[in-house]
């Protein structure tokens, strides 16, 4: 007995230990993309006034944006399982970094659409590489937590950046506000450098992966597992899940602080606080929806009530005549429900993938994103310089319903790849 306890319990705290440490840096860096997603919508509103931009063109810079990083998700998966992981993540953060750096030299539109596409590039390897390294290092029984703590990181992302991006341009400019960013991934770049030793193991069993491939037998069981895969309904399903959630909530991150001035006249720094709040509820939700996930007490079928709410509490706030009580009310409802569907989503993925396919199955899914965050943009755009300034909170909402019951279907027919 005591033996056992000297013997097992100081390796079980490393395994621990290590898995935390995984998981913060892991998550850390999750946030920071989110954080970027957001810097150009937060700076709609000063960048269509300095160079005379409608929303339509401004919705172009995101649709630039997520076109790229679609394409190039796709293109990380195959990077990923290639090289290993830590080089593709610092790769994102450097992109981040020129990014911000040239929206903060913009002299007109082309260099701001030059900025978003090599956000996208640095967008694009997030994903793959994170969650690669996710469920390939972090213990079976601390997976949940990890998909939670994961998504709350993205989500406080999102929630910091219209905030910091709103303050920083209100007190100084909105030039200084993108290079404050690129001061953040400087900083970003060599923290996490410094941290590299925590995923060294998994770079070396990459390698190994490499080396294994490099066999005429196992290349060839490599190449068929992603056809199988390719043939799998269930991945398309999910690709589908995915920019459909996506297209709905595009009109979420890159509208709201416009559409809440334009349906109830929220000053710009009111309606970035109402969009900041909606990210936190959305975190807190997925805090909730980790720990029912890590319960077993949440089925992946139940993603379907919460959608639906969040999707009703969009077509609420697209009436334009609730009070402003209630806007922030259905706010943090629409948030809340949606972050508790997301660990029970990003589960669903994981059920796709196989031992031999983990990152291209998330570079192919999570492009999904990428789809829907693309053509979002553009379409809400045209539709708020038509004037039609309920439309698109009122589609978001249709599309968050039909999208649970995508991810019922999912949940019915996940077997399939068993």
């Amino acid at each position: 007995m005591n033996f056992s306890s000297q013997n097992f319990l100081p390796e079980d705290k490393e395994s621990i230990r290590k898995d935390w440490m995984i998981i913060s840096l892991i998550t850390f860096i999750h946030a920071l993309s989110h954080f970027f997603q957001l810097v150009l919508p937060s700076l709609y509103v000063a960048l269509g006034l300095e160079f005379n931009l409608d929303f339509a063109q401004l919705g172009l810079l995101a649709t630039v944006f997520y076109v790229v990083s679609g394409v190039g998700q796709v293109i990380s998966g195959v990077a990923v399982d290639r090289f290993g992981p830590f080089k593709i993540l610092l790769l994102g953060l450097i992109c981040f970094l020129l990014s911000s750096l040239m929206i903060s030299c913009s002299y007109g539109y082309f260099s701001l659409v030059l900025s978003a596409f090599v956000g996208g590039i640095g967008n694009s390897v997030f994903h793959p590489a994170g969650y690669s390294i996710i469920n390939q290092m972090v213990s079976q029984k601390r997976l949940g937590y990890a998909f939670s703590i994961h998504a709350i990181a993205g989500s406080f992302g999102w929630a910091l950046a219209p905030i910091f991006i709103t303050v920083v341009t209100v007190l100084t400019s909105w030039r200084v506000a993108a290079l404050s960013v690129s001061l953040l991934f400087v900083m970003s770049f060599l923290l996490t450098k410094s941290l590299r030793t925590y995923i060294v193991e998994f770079e070396k069993k990459q390698v190994d992966k490499i080396n294994d491939l490099n066999s005429p037998n196992l290349k060839k069981d490599y190449i068929n597992s992603i056809l199988k895969l390719l043939a799998n309904p269930v991945m398309w399903g999910a690709f589908l899940f995915f920019t459909v959630t996506a297209f709905s909530t595009s009109s979420i991150q890159n509208y709201t602080i416009p559409l809440l001035g334009k349906l109830y006249n929220f000053n710009e720094l009111f309606a970035s606080s109402r969009l900041s709040i909606y990210m936190v509820a959305s975190a807190f939700g997925m805090l909730v929806g980790g720990w029912l996930l890590s319960t077993a007490k949440f089925k992946e079928n139940n993603i379907l009530i919460s959608l639906v709410i969040s999707g009703i509490s969009f077509i609420f706030i697209a009436t334009g005549v609730i009070s402003d009580g209630f806007v922030t009310f259905f706010m943090i409802m629409a948030g809340f429900c949606f972050g508790v569907a997301v660990p029970s989503r990003d589960m669903l993925v994981r059920k796709i993938a196989n031992k031999h396919s983990t990152s291209i199955v998330y570079g192919l899914v999570y492009s999904g994103i990428d789809v829907g965050s693309a053509v979002g943009p553009i379409l809400f755009g045209v539709m708020i310089d038509a004037k039609l300034y309920s439309l698109p909170w009122i589609i978001a909402g249709l599309m968050l319903i039909m999208s649970s019951y995508l991810a019922k279907w999912l949940a019915d027919n996940q077997t399939y790849n068993n």
